[in-house]
């Protein structure tokens, strides 16, 4: 019983009809539609090199500029948010903070996409962006970056 629990269990509820939920959801919908059906994705990017922070390592730097330049190329792609990313957009470093670890060696990379998660187009966009973040990182033994993905 306990491992078919988690196939046959859901933790998404649909709110009772003419609740304010339901109404803020309506209006999401009509005035953003192009969010009405999106998936984020968080990039995990880690580093090794605990001599200094991530956001001083140009290696973090150049994999975040070249995976969001590869995000951004795809049809998909709806928003990008990350540290390096929204650095180089001149956003002030307090407003940064939030894609920082506490500890400051990881930082993220967050994507937003033009499809539902159990949609073809995400679960492929989710593929390629697995396979995708391993190719951003140019051969750097001093200090490597260590990737995850995770799906909101």
């Amino acid at each position: 019983f306990a491992p078919t629990l988690l196939n046959e269990t859901t933790t998404e509820m649909d709110p009772p009809p003419n609740s304010d939920a339901v109404k803020a959801t309506t209006r999401l919908n009509t005035v953003f539609p192009e969010m009405a059906h999106t998936t984020q994705y968080c990039v995990l990017l880690e580093t090794d090199n605990f001599n200094s922070s991530v956001t001083n390592d140009p290696v973090a730097r150049d994999v975040s500029s070249q995976l969001t330049r590869a995000m951004e190329q795809q049809e998909l792609t709806a928003s990008i948010n990350g540290y390096f990313y929204l650095k180089a957009q001149g956003l002030a470093e307090y407003a940064l903070a939030p894609f920082v670890s506490q500890d400051g060696f990881a930082t993220l990379i967050e994507v937003q996409i033009k499809a539902s998660m159990t949609q073809k187009g995400a679960i492929d966009y989710m593929n390629w962006l697995t396979d995708e973040a391993p190719r951003a990182h140019p051969p750097a033994p001093s200090a490597p970056i260590q990737y995850s993905t995770h799906t909101e």
